[in-house]
């Protein structure tokens, strides 16, 4: 553990101590993601939820919040890896009966390098990127890693990744957002069930905002459509490949189609 994870982890026991520690962490998390993604939606809504949160708190508090927040971000830049799901761990603030358990970094990290292996150039030549999908994300760790050995292997994952996350807790999901959204990263957090196709709540990253345009649309949902526009489940003509990748990733339309194409998969 580097020194920021460390002083991270002295800011947070002497913050709000009177305070359950999981509320503690669940606040902060909640107050990191919301100050990240509001910067983009200027959402009233969020805005409230934001100080909701603070009000809560004490000044000092408050405080060692945004030190806390300093930290991470400087444990991220010295070191990238799920800084997040490793101190959640070590905190001990999780719930063994709810099955609240991060994977450790180093096998995300040696699954990763296995994933990327001598097509992989093959298969970036034909998009310019690749599409992560990771049905479980918890707090971000495999695709944390897979950009990582990208990184290392001379690629450029803020250029040449796309990712989308979906986890069911909104803790977790909202720390795998936190830190893909640090590292620059362009996708969404998707809050919500892979199985049922139930889904809450997407968090785009800064990054998706910033740079997103400049890459094509995700391809993961791609069979969907084609199958739909064959069925003509879908009203008009779908050209997604020269369609911006910001402007159209929809993951909660293209559930829709999976949703009305569900019973019907089969006939093709």
């Amino acid at each position: 553990m580097n020194i920021h994870s460390l002083n991270f982890k002295k800011i947070f026991k002497n913050t709000a101590p009177q305070t359950n520690r999981y509320d503690v962490f669940r606040d902060f998390i909640f107050m990191a993601s919301i100050a990240i993604e509001n910067v983009f939606l200027k959402s009233e809504e969020k805005e409230s939820d934001y100080m909701r949160i603070v009000n809560k708190y004490k000044p000092d508090d408050i405080e060692r919040f945004t030190q806390m927040y300093a930290e991470l971000i400087l444990a991220l830049d010295s070191e990238p890896s799920d800084i997040l799901g490793s101190l959640f761990m070590e905190l001990e603030i999780g719930s063994a009966s709810l099955g609240q358990f991060f994977t450790p970094y180093p096998v995300c990290k040696m699954l990763s390098e296995l994933s990327i292996g001598a097509d992989f150039d093959e298969k970036l030549s034909k998009t310019g990127y690749i599409s992560v999908s990771e049905p479980a994300s918890g707090s971000g760790s495999m695709l944390i890693a897979f950009s990582q050995s990208m990184l290392d292997k001379g690629y450029n994952p803020q250029r040449q990744m796309t990712f989308q996350a979906i986890d069911l807790d909104p803790i977790a999901a909202r720390m795998a957002y936190i830190q893909l959204s640090l590292l620059g990263l362009v996708g969404e957090v998707v809050i919500g069930n892979t199985l049922t196709l139930d889904f809450h709540e997407t968090l785009k990253t800064p990054a998706f905002y910033l740079w997103g345009h400049t890459l094509k649309r995700s391809s993961v949902f791609n069979f969907l459509e084609e199958i739909s526009s064959k069925a003509d489940f879908l009203e008009g003509d779908i050209n997604a490949e020269n369609e911006p990748f910001c402007l159209n990733l929809d993951l909660f339309s293209n559930c829709q189609i999976a949703k009305s194409l569900s019973n019907k998969l089969a006939v093709f």
